[in-house]
């Protein structure tokens, strides 16, 4: 960092900021250019706008769940207050409503979201899905869904559907 930027010429780098943040990190941050500006005009002491600028993390609100493309996935993180967590990807994050759309529009949880089950289903139920749906991708299979707990496999548009019950149906999903 160049010499005017760094943490010790912050009035607000306290030790509660140095142990949560790298000081790169806050040498880039507004408030710490506000601050720097401010103690350079010698005017810092009398200034009361620094109000203005704030660090204050933001609370789960629960009108966030109210919108359709989040309501499935979106929940208050249950250990913080200032956080939300992601059901389907099992992640934590800020909560702020940017933060919900970013997280909304990255690689990992698009991945999560083309498959996501929408049922309550038992661990071995759902072992057996994704078993079935990566022998069927496997094997070029066209469709795979679960109807009221139970699961469907499907080669063509013009095939009956097969309903899988077992790990020993898994044998009827082979390539012809």
């Amino acid at each position: 960092l160049p010499p005017s930027m760094q943490p010790s010429d912050c009035i607000k780098y306290d030790e509660r900021i140095s142990r949560s943040t790298h000081p790169s990190k806050h040498a880039q941050t507004v408030k710490h250019r506000y601050n720097l500006d401010n103690k350079k005009s010698d005017n810092f002491k009398n200034n009361s706008s620094l109000s203005d600028v704030t660090s204050e993390k933001m609370i789960f609100r629960k009108s966030w769940m109210e919108y359709e493309p989040f309501r499935s996935w979106l929940c208050e993180d249950p250990h913080d207050s200032h956080s939300i967590f992601c059901l389907m990807c099992d992640k934590s994050m800020n909560a702020s409503l940017s933060h919900i759309y970013r997280h909304a529009e990255t690689v990992s949880h698009q991945k999560v979201a083309k498959i996501y089950v929408n049922e309550f289903l038992s661990s071995s139920t759902h072992d057996l899905y994704l078993k079935a749906r990566d022998k069927a991708k496997h094997h070029k299979w066209k469709y795979v869904w679960i109807v009221d707990g139970r699961i469907y496999v499907r080669k063509d548009d013009d095939i009956d559907k097969i309903n899988i019950r077992s790990y020993d149906d898994l044998d009827v999903i082979r390539s012809d």
